[in-house]
Parts: structure tokens; C-alpha cells; sequence
């Protein structure tokens, strides 16, 4: 699926920005080692994903179905040395960002799958009825924000919400979706959706501790 050049810059940018920024912790995943601004490591955000969207066998496949093997230490990962331990390839850089772009790409395409006739993933009973909500409304061009949102919660939860009490992370979402995604004809629905997860998936205060 084709993708705009400004969505892949908006990607990359958000990403060193927050690096910089150093964004608040809230995934709930433990990430001992790990500074501040790095991504959360591989196993952390599997964690995250299989506790919020995967379920049943599908939740040990995550790195064997869409993982390249030996990418792995550019994606965050523990070293175990003599001495201890040390986490390697945490830096938010144009590699680890390519490879988790190219990760939660194909993840998020197989969950757009779940608004056709394919059910190759078992998904959390919350995760799936939000799921499903957004890819019927999508589908009848009457996606509403109630639906929108409640998608967005059931994987981000409360991550993105700032000191303030907003969530302007949603906010940039939705409007993602009003402003690039709704209205392109040529793509279907299952494209749309794909659109929408893997833009939120990449997320910042989804990947960073």
C-alpha cells in the first residue's frame, strides 16, 4: 500500500523528537536499563502488545511472524555479558525506526485482515469489538469518534495522555484519519484500517519508554 512521503517524515521526526523530549512512562511494562527516550526493547513492547491486542497461541508468535531474524538487537534488546546484563539498540535512529516501521507495518496489515473473511489472529475480546466497530464504520464511511476512540484505548490506554489531562496524541490520530485517510477512494477498507493501526502503533509514547 502506497503511503505519503509526509507521513513517513511525520514518523521519523515524532520519533527523534521525542527522544529529545524524553516522553512521560506509563506503558506499565518494567523496562530496567533503559534510558529515558529509547525504544522499550522488543520484548517489553510484545508484552505490551500481547497483554492489549493478541491472545491465545497468537501472543508467542509475535516476533516469529513478524520479526526479520537478527534485527532483533537493533530493536532494543537485553545482552547477557559476564558482568550483567546491557540494552543495546534502544537509540531511536533511521535503522530501528525502518525495522519497527516494517514490524507493526505487516502487524498492523493483518489486523486490517480481520475486517475481511480472515481470522489468522486471536485478539483480546476488547481489542476485537473496538476493532470491529471501526472497520464497519470505515467501511460505510460513518466512522464515528466514539468508535475511533475506543480503538485507541484499548491499545494505548492512557500512555499518551499528557500533564495536562488531554490526550493530544488521539487527537493528531483522528485527524490523521479525517484529513489523510477517509477520503482516498482508491484504497479499501482493509487498507484504511491498516493505515490508522500501524500510525498508532508507531506512536511515540506506544514504542518509547
Amino acid at each position: 500500500m502506497k503511503r505519503p512521503i509526509q507521513f513517513l517524515l511525520f514518523i521519523t521526526l515524532s520519533l527523534v523528537a521525542s527522544c529529545k523530549a524524553a516522553p512521560k512512562e506509563g506503558s506499565g511494562v518494567k523496562a530496567v536499563g533503559i534510558a529515558k527516550g529509547e525504544f522499550r526493547g522488543l520484548v517489553n513492547i510484545e508484552k505490551t502488545i500481547n497483554s492489549r491486542i493478541l491472545a491465545g497461541p497468537t501472543q508467542s508468535a509475535f516476533s516469529q511472524r513478524y520479526v526479520e531474524p537478527g534485527t532483533e538487537q537493533y530493536m532494543g534488546q537485553f545482552q547477557v555479558l559476564r558482568q550483567g546484563s546491557r540494552f543495546v539498540g534502544g537509540s531511536a535512529n533511521s535503522l530501528s525506526i525502518l525495522l519497527w516501521y516494517k514490524t507493526l507495518g505487516q502487524f498492523s496489515r493483518d489486523l486490517a485482515a480481520e475486517c475481511g473473511e480472515s481470522k489468522a489472529l486471536q485478539l483480546q475480546s476488547p481489542f476485537a469489538a473496538a476493532l470491529k466497530s471501526v472497520c464497519e464504520g470505515v467501511a460505510s464511511g460513518s466512522l464515528s469518534g466514539e468508535h475511533l476512540s475506543g480503538l485507541w484505548q484499548t491499545f494505548m490506554r492512557h500512555d499518551a495522555v499528557g500533564d495536562d489531562g488531554v490526550d493530544h496524541e488521539y487527537d493528531a490520530w483522528k485527524q490523521y484519519y479525517d484529513s489523510s485517510v477517509k477520503e482516498t477512494a482508491d484504497r479499501s477498507t482493509e487498507q484504511k484500517v491498516e493505515a490508522l493501526m500501524v500510525a498508532g502503533l508507531m506512536n511515540p509514547f506506544f514504542l518509547l519508554k
